[in-house]
């Protein structure tokens, strides 16, 4: 399970994620973070363990789309 989240700085995941392997619990997180899905922080914690830092800095590819592109899409 990967997560696509890239709205959330390195440092900021690095901070939590060392809190969570500190012993923190993941609902307590959440609060102090103000991340709003448990999951995140979790999803992070196990992405770090298997793949390190660089998995964090990782460009994870999202595409933008422009207004006309979605409205087309819509119609």
């Amino acid at each position: 399970m990967r997560c696509f989240c890239v709205k959330y700085k390195v440092e900021y995941k690095l901070t939590a994620i060392t809190a969570f392997l500190n012993g923190m619990l993941s609902q307590m997180l959440d609060i102090k973070f103000g991340i709003k899905s448990r999951s995140t922080v979790l999803c992070w914690g196990k992405n770090y363990k298997k793949c390190g830092l660089d998995d964090l800095k990782k460009s994870k590819n999202l595409i933008e789309h422009s207004i006309k592109f979605k409205k087309y899409i819509l119609e």
